[in-house]
């Protein structure tokens, strides 16, 4: 079967790209964190998760970009931000999503947040994947399952051989 390919149209000069296409190219922004308001409807209750998350943030960075629209209005990434400014970041990587309408957007948040619940864990391989690894240093998220990184030694330049 042949790869399907992208999808491309031409844009006046300064407009900007949407993901409202499957198959259009993301653009990541850096925002000041005071342009991003939290979406006061969100009916996830996640503020016992903002320790956990301010410690991913600290092990690996703000990896995941935040969803919004160019008002500031956060479509995916609340509990993202809520970490981000209790860690007191200046700025943080944003995807733009003005091509959405109101209904896609409500849409989005759902599927977004329900799609966690649609897949099963094979608890042979997660069991695996929660072993602790070889050599130091240790998982910085205090026990917490799945979240390691590839190990450096200040000599290394990459992630070690095992």
């Amino acid at each position: 079967m042949q790869a399907r390919r992208p999808i491309s149209r031409k844009r006046p000069p300064g407009e900007s790209p949407t993901i409202s296409s499957a198959y259009q190219k993301l653009r990541v922004e850096y925002w000041p964190i005071e342009k991003l308001k939290r979406y006061e409807l969100n009916p996830r209750k996640n503020d016992k998760a903002v320790d956990r998350i301010r410690a991913s943030i600290r092990e690996f960075g703000f990896a995941v970009p935040i969803l919004a629209k160019s008002n500031g209005e956060v479509i995916d990434g609340d509990l993202r931000l809520k970490g981000a400014l209790a860690e007191k970041m200046r700025e943080l990587p944003v995807i733009p999503c003005d091509g959405w309408t109101d209904a896609q957007v409500k849409a989005f948040r759902l599927l977004v947040n329900r799609s966690v619940t649609w897949a099963e864990w094979d608890e042979d391989k997660l069991a695996l994947e929660s072993a602790p690894s070889e050599g130091p240093p240790k998982n910085t998220l205090e026990g917490q399952v799945c979240l390691r990184t590839p190990w450096r030694s200040a000599s290394s330049a990459g992630p070690s051989k095992n």
